[in-house]
């Protein structure tokens, strides 16, 4: 039965893979006008319909189409492993959360939340009138984040910035898939480990160089904020992470340790686009890897979000008149 399931999601996936971007089409997408980008854009999704060239709506609609993804794949799968691919997609509803909590402090109305439907909570229609900190901590009493919100809230609005709600947030989530992972089975649970915590293990390295050199934390607090839940990395790296007194030292042993690739990627160094190069790479290598497993989902998921984050920066680089050459220098080319 596994190898049918998986078969089916094969087939769907080798489908999927033209709405995602060669490193060719991203060259001539940079030399386009904006419409004529948009249009470009209707001709390649598949989950969504983009029918506004308003930028906003559309950014909204090409992350949508992740969770439609998502949702697809999860229907040809049964038992624990269809259950797991359920709690994955609950970083939707954490991600709506942290869209929402950014926009009451920053006083700005929320324009976009993922749509996860009308038995969710999380939605337009229902957090509309949620405009102090107060009424969102209200608004999750009797769901798991209420007790995230009541330990964090006091801090957010000391301070004016959601990072220790989303950090919060990011745990819980982490912590969630962990357990939840136990119940696959081995050929599953690899998969996941190798993929999908791969993937957000990055995205949580990220936040870490964020706390140290962005927000200053000290290592306990780092720690404490960050802890290593998902065991991706060693026990050693990730202190060495913690203890690294510059970016430079941190991002070498990165390097060091296979985490990010020894030749730099094109253009300006960033860290955030050279994560991106990496988990490219290594969700196409599992790609070519064995049809019949659920990492061939996964990988394309997060395939599919680097797509998005690459489209987002084109529409954004061109309603802000951001020149060719500096755009191209910006993109995650794979």
């Amino acid at each position: 039965m596994l190898g049918e399931e998986y078969a089916a999601i094969y087939a769907k996936v080798k489908s999927w893979l033209a709405t995602l971007l060669r490193k060719e089409e991203l060259e001539e997408l940079v030399r386009m006008s904006l419409q004529e980008f948009i249009a470009f854009l209707r001709t390649r999704v598949r989950k969504i319909e983009l029918q506004t060239d308003d930028v906003v709506q559309l950014e909204g609609l090409l992350k949508q189409e992740g969770y439609y993804f998502i949702q697809s794949g999860r229907r040809f799968l049964t038992g624990s492993t269809k259950d797991f691919m359920e709690e994955w997609s609950r970083v939707y509803e954490i991600e709506n959360l942290k869209i929402l909590t950014r926009s009451i402090i920053n006083g700005k109305p929320v324009d976009f939340l993922y749509r996860l439907g009308d038995f969710n909570k999380i939605q337009l229609s229902l957090v509309k009138d949620v405009k102090t900190l107060d009424e969102l901590q209200d608004f999750l009493s009797g769901t798991p984040y209420y007790r995230l919100a009541l330990d964090s809230f006091p801090r957010l609005k000391e301070e004016k910035d959601s990072f220790y709600f989303e950090m919060s947030l990011d745990n819980y989530y982490a912590r969630r898939l962990k357990k939840k992972m136990s119940s696959l089975l081995p050929a599953d649970s690899k998969d996941v480990k190798g993929v999908l915590f791969y993937f957000l293990e990055m995205n949580r390295i990220l936040w870490i160089y964020r706390a140290k050199f962005y927000y200053q934390l000290q290592r306990e607090e780092t720690a404490a904020m960050l802890p290593n839940i998902l065991k991706v990395l060693s026990k050693n790296l990730y202190e060495e992470l913690l203890g690294a007194e510059s970016e430079e030292a941190f991002v070498n042993l990165l390097r060091e340790h296979g985490f990010l690739e020894k030749e730099k990627a094109e253009g300006d160094f960033s860290l955030e686009k050279e994560v991106g190069f990496h988990l490219a790479k290594r969700a196409r290598k599992h790609l070519g890897g064995s049809p019949f497993s659920v990492g061939v989902l996964l990988s394309f998921v997060v395939l599919h979000n680097i797509n998005v984050k690459n489209l987002v920066l084109l529409m954004e680089s061109k309603r802000m008149k951001v020149e060719n050459e500096k755009l191209m220098k910006m993109l995650v080319m794979s």
